[in-house]
């Protein structure tokens, strides 16, 4: 079987241009030069199937192989998404870690350009207050606040639940 792979095997470089997921599955959109579409590939009929192995290439023009992120490396990622996330802060002013009047932008304007990133920065100050941290950077080795994190991301999630059901 390996050596059936190799010899049906067509090699070229794409560019991850777009990436999003529905009921059918995730949809991952490579964009190939004019130049380096294979030929076999073009002959090939819509809706064929293919093995496909995947190699990121780093700035050196050489294989990157992949590098598996830590759990905390993960969370700092998500800290960071749920800031900017309107569903989050709605769960912190429901479940009274924040005040309602926090978000109030009426006096952010001098310095925020927009109220999205006045409420990320409320809610990022909320959670270096709450987890106890002065940078989410610190979720990596943290344990203390990874704890508290996952405790936080729970209480989130059961009201994510029971407001959708």
């Amino acid at each position: 079987m390996k050596e059936e792979i190799k010899e049906a095997t067509v090699v070229f470089e794409a560019l991850k241009s777009r990436m999003y997921q529905n009921k059918d599955g995730h949809y991952l959109t490579l964009k190939i030069h004019r130049d380096d579409v294979p030929e076999e590939v073009i002959r090939d009929d819509i809706n064929c199937r293919y093995y496909v192995t995947l190699t990121p290439i780093g700035d050196d023009e050489r294989p990157a192989p992949y590098r598996v992120r830590s759990r905390g490396e993960t969370v700092v990622a998500e800290a960071g998404k749920f800031a900017r996330s309107k569903d989050f802060q709605n769960f912190l002013v429901d479940a009274n870690y924040i005040a309602e009047e926090d978000f109030d932008t009426i006096n952010s304007e001098a310095i925020y350009p927009t109220s999205e990133e006045y409420e990320e920065d409320i809610t990022a100050q909320f959670l270096r207050n709450h987890l106890k941290i002065s940078s989410r950077a610190e979720l990596k080795s943290n344990k203390e606040a990874l704890e508290e994190w996952e405790n936080l991301r729970s209480e989130y999630d059961e009201w994510r639940f029971a407001i959708r059901n």
